[in-house]
């Protein structure tokens, strides 16, 4: 499992799963594939954060606040490390048994976003101005 940051603060989390073997969930119609992130579960199909690309699942936090207004699950704390676990049922033929499969992982947000660190000389160049009508 990865960590990146989109628009230098929104966590996407990614992983691998199989998706040849993974078996469709009836109540989704997608496959039945399952992240829980920092104690909450995320499913193809319900969730619009969770999304899969060939065998590669995605956990897009991107658009969080827009789409759940009020709700301070994200935005992520600097140096914080989540868990997570990603779960599939498959089979590996029609006829055999049905399995869950799963990886827990965790990731850790890093010290300092590349926005954080811009900021700062946003903020010198304005007491810079504010000082230029005294002469510095």
């Amino acid at each position: 499992m990865k960590l990146d940051l989109v628009n230098k603060k929104h966590p996407l989390v990614y992983g691998v799963y199989d998706a040849v073997h993974t078996v469709t969930n009836p109540a989704t119609d997608q496959h039945d594939l399952k992240v829980e992130f920092n104690g909450r579960t995320f499913v193809l199909g319900r969730d619009s954060e969770l999304k899969v690309n060939g065998n590669i699942w995605t956990l897009d936090f991107s658009n969080w606040q827009n789409n759940h207004p009020g709700d301070n699950f994200m935005p992520p704390a600097p140096e914080h490390t989540y868990n997570g676990r990603a779960t599939t049922k498959m089979k590996a033929n029609p006829t055999s048994p049905e399995v869950t499969q799963f990886a827990d992982f965790s990731v850790t947000t890093p010290k300092k976003t590349i926005e954080e660190i811009i900021a700062i000389p946003k903020i010198v160049k304005k007491d810079k101005q504010n000082f230029s009508k005294y002469g510095n």
